[in-house]
């Protein structure tokens, strides 16, 4: 007999997440533009945890999560910050990939490159990687029905970690 499995996409209400907890970055006095790699777009990552039930099957559409952080709260960092269609639409663009998403340990485990271009010149590139906090508590006595939260919850933390490390090498590459 084959058993069948729930699916359940964590990306769903990340925007609401993000607003309901919200955290703030430095700010940067200057307006810029952005694009997430096509790749990163679709990046989907999919698990299933025993501590939730195994029958699960949690998928986190990544690349949507990341465009909710951007727009949420990456913006209130700027001036000014506009998605870019593909041409610089301002002088100062960020391009986002995401390398790797993991969702192990129960927590989030994030490697993106992002690229800063001035006039289409690459003014520096640089991975980071971060570890959203671990969410093993919460999965374990919350179960099926807290995994969502752990999951943005995580994701949000190591986003944020990522984003105010960004944000100071923008300041120090970057003068204003």
């Amino acid at each position: 007999m084959l058993a069948s499995a729930c699916a359940h996409p964590i990306h769903k209400e990340f925007d609401v997440y993000l607003k309901d907890h919200p955290t703030s970055l430095d700010k940067v006095n200057k307006e810029a533009s952005y694009r997430i790699d096509e790749n990163t777009r679709k990046m989907s990552y999919e698990f299933r945890s025993v501590t939730t039930g195994v029958a699960n099957l949690w998928v986190v559409n990544v690349g949507e999560m990341l465009q909710d952080y951007v727009n949420v709260t990456l913006t209130n960092s700027f001036q000014k910050l506009i998605e870019d269609s593909g041409a610089a639409v301002l002088p100062l663009n960020f391009y986002f990939k995401i390398n790797s998403y993991r969702f192990e340990d129960f927590q989030a485990k994030v490697d993106m490159d992002i690229i800063v271009r001035r006039e289409g010149i690459a003014i520096f590139e640089k991975r980071y990687s971060a570890q959203g906090q671990g969410q093993g508590g919460k999965m374990f006595w919350g179960g099926a029905f807290a995994q969502r939260h752990a999951v943005h919850q995580s994701t949000h933390l190591a986003f944020h970690e990522i984003f105010t490390q960004f944000i100071a090498d923008v300041k120090q590459n970057i003068k204003e």
